[in-house]
């Protein structure tokens, strides 16, 4: 009987002592660095932001504002842009958040690998090239969801929460718009049910397969084009190649009546190319 109460107390003490520690190891403060509200941009310039330059040590990809769109491009393609995560990542840079410095060290810096040549990069700049700023981000740490940065200017290492990892990419396929139909959101030359038209406009592409100009095999198969207001439009080529034994579909596509540097050719599902034919009543 004794010793059951003995055990009992010494399962009650360790448990106690268990939770403490996890407690103290959760705690916010249990590093006991001190955090600092601050945002990695002014959010007085994130209206202004027109380049976003992300690089790695082998890699660059630029985003760029051009008038009503946002544009990628990477070793010699470019494509449009998916403005929601362009815009995802701006609102990141200008938000106040915690900061807790864990260096203000040059060597400290070296350390934690915020230089060039190791660390990924974040240049944001405005239509006029001026630069608002530049970040280096290093390693996140899964356990505490917070990523390691540093700015151009200053020799200060922080920690801050990672909601960066996800943007930290220089590639032209994440960064691209995922619709093949996305400029124009009421056709006025197309008679579909509104049903059918949010099929057609939630039709998405695969993989970049090059840039312009298309492979001399392809056959044109057809273009497809939707006219906006404002003499708005966006024409989409298609086009069929066969490789290795397989037919596979491709496209180019032309956006307003500007010159359009875009020139990533895409490659489109059989299913895609076949579900479109069918809306169009082809």
């Amino acid at each position: 009987m004794k010793n059951k109460k003995v055990n009992s107390i010494l399962m009650c003490t360790t448990f106690v002592s268990f939770i403490l520690f996890l407690f103290s190891f959760f705690s916010e403060d249990g590093n006991s660095v001190k955090a600092v509200k601050s945002a990695l941009v002014n959010p007085a310039d994130g209206e202004n932001i027109h380049k976003i330059i992300i690089s790695s040590p082998s890699e660059v990809l630029t985003l760029q504002k051009e008038k009503k769109f946002w544009t990628c491009e990477s070793g010699g393609a470019c494509a449009f842009a998916d403005e929601k995560n362009v815009l995802n990542l701006i609102k990141n840079l200008i938000k106040l958040r915690n900061m807790y410095k864990i260096s203000d060290s040059i060597d400290g810096r070296s350390e934690l690998g915020l230089v060039e040549g190791s660390a990924q990069i974040i240049t944001v700049a405005g239509s006029d090239g001026h630069v608002f700023s530049k970040l280096y981000f290093g390693s996140s740490d899964a356990l505490t969801s917070r990523i390691t940065v540093a700015s151009e200017r200053g020799k200060a290492c922080y920690e801050t929460e990672d909601d960066f990892s996800v943007f930290l990419k220089t590639d032209l396929n994440f960064w691209s718009v995922p619709e093949i139909f996305f400029a124009i959101k009421n056709p006025s030359n197309l008679t579909l049910s509104p049903e059918d038209l949010h099929l057609l406009l939630s039709l998405r592409h695969g993989q970049i397969f090059g840039f312009e100009p298309v492979s001399r095999e392809a056959v044109f198969e057809k273009s497809v084009a939707l006219f906006g207001q404002y003499d708005s439009f966006q024409k989409v080529d298609f086009y069929s190649l066969l490789q290795d034994g397989e037919i596979i579909y491709l496209y180019t596509q032309t956006v307003g009546g500007e010159e359009n540097r875009c020139n990533a050719v895409f490659e489109v599902s059989r299913w895609t190319f076949d579900r479109l034919n069918r809306l169009l009543g082809e």
